[in-house]
C-alpha cells in the first residue's frame, strides 16, 4: 500500500507541474499574439472642422468661474477633449487627461468640454471621475460649432488656433497619439502604427509604433506657421 501511495502522490504532483508549464506556455502565447495585435490610433468620424483651418475662437468661463479661450494665437498649443455625462468611455479616459494634462503642461493647454451644458451635472462629472485641476467647459454651443457627433473625442489646435489633429480617443496611447500627430501637423482619418511606404508620408516613433498618414483619405494641409 505505502509504495502505490507514493507512486499516486508522484505522479499527482508530476501532472500539476505539467499543467503550470502549460499554463505558462499559454499565457507566453497570449502576451505574442497581444503584441502583434495593431494599436488602432485616434479614429476621426465624418463631417466636423477640417484640419488645416482655424477653429472658432470662443472666450467662456470654465466651471469654477475661470476664464477661458479656445482658439485664436496663443503661446501653448490646446488639446480640447468633448465629453458626456452619462459617457463611461469618457470617465475611464480622466486619468489618461489628466496624465498628459501634468507631463505636457508647458507646451500643452488640455481643456475638458462637457457637451450637457449643465454646469452642475458638469461638476458633478468632474467630482465623480476626479478630473483634477483640467479646467472643464460645460458648454453645449462650443459641441455644436465643432460639430462633435460623438464622445470621447479630441481636437488639436497648435498656437494658431489651426486644427492640426482630431478623433475619438479611448485610451492613453491614442491622446498621446493623437497629440504627436498634431505637432507633426499630419492628416489623417486614422492614426495607426505602421510604415510609410507612400508619397513620403511622414512618420515619426511615438512608443506605440509609427504614426502615418491615412492615404485613402482626402488631405487637406492648411497654413503652417
Amino acid at each position: 500500500m505505502s509504495a502505490v501511495f507514493v507512486m499516486t502522490y508522484v505522479l499527482l504532483w508530476a501532472i500539476v507541474l505539467l499543467l503550470a508549464f502549460a499554463v505558462l506556455v499559454l499565457a507566453r502565447q497570449v502576451g505574442i499574439i497581444h503584441l502583434r495585435i495593431p494599436n488602432t490610433g485616434a479614429a476621426t468620424t465624418p463631417g466636423g472642422l477640417i484640419i488645416g483651418e482655424p477653429a472658432p475662437p470662443f472666450a467662456v468661463d470654465s466651471i469654477d468661474g475661470t476664464s477661458v479661450t479656445i482658439g485664436s494665437a496663443r503661446e501653448r498649443a490646446q488639446l480640447l477633449v468633448f465629453v458626456s455625462p452619462a459617457c463611461g468611455a469618457c470617465e475611464r479616459l480622466v486619468p489618461a487627461i489628466n496624465s498628459v494634462a501634468r507631463s505636457q503642461s508647458r507646451t500643452l493647454e488640455t481643456l475638458v468640454v462637457n457637451g450637457h451644458g449643465d454646469r452642475d451635472r458638469a461638476r458633478q462629472f468632474a467630482k465623480a471621475t476626479k478630473l483634477g485641476k483640467v479646467p472643464m467647459i460645460a458648454s453645449q454651443e462650443i459641441f455644436g460649432e465643432f460639430d462633435i457627433k460623438g464622445t470621447p473625442y479630441a481636437i488639436y489646435l497648435d498656437e494658431e488656433g489651426v486644427v492640426r489633429a482630431k478623433g475619438v480617443v479611448n485610451t492613453l496611447a491614442q491622446v498621446e497619439g493623437l497629440i504627436e500627430a498634431g505637432r507633426l501637423r499630419l492628416t489623417t482619418s486614422e492614426l495607426r502604427p505602421g510604415p510609410s511606404h507612400q508619397h513620403g508620408a511622414s512618420q515619426s516613433p511615438n512608443g506605440n509604433g509609427t504614426l502615418v498618414v491615412d492615404q485613402d483619405a482626402p488631405v487637406r494641409e492648411g497654413k503652417q506657421g
